[in-house]
């Protein structure tokens, strides 16, 4: 549905929005509830985590923290190459973030 409402307005913004919405979200209500997996299993809720999704928080946090550090940046002040830096230091995050995913899950 978001994909249809981004095509038809034609923002970015909204995609982006969407994108850092829902691993902040994800997280955030995990983090808050993993607590209360000890009261009700004896045991944390990262325990029960795997790493393959242990790696993927990981990475949804780092990307979406560079995300927000580039949407805080002044545009009048910043050099032009900060922003482009950021951006470019985020493909080799998800591209190593992919490789751990697969030797994480092929054993």
């Amino acid at each position: 549905m978001a994909f249809a409402a981004v095509k038809y307005t034609r923002s970015a913004d909204m995609a982006v929005g969407t994108l850092l919405g829902s691993n902040t979200f994800n997280v955030l209500i995990f983090s808050l509830g993993a607590p209360f997996l000890v009261l009700r299993t004896g045991s944390s809720g990262w325990a029960s985590v795997g790493a393959q999704n242990q790696i993927n928080v990981l990475a949804a946090v780092v990307l979406t923290s560079i995300v927000l550090v580039g949407m805080r940046l002044d545009k009048g002040r910043t050099p032009v190459w900060v922003p482009r830096a950021l951006a470019a230091a985020m493909v080799p995050i998800y591209v190593v973030t992919l490789y751990l995913v697969y030797r994480a899950g092929s054993g």
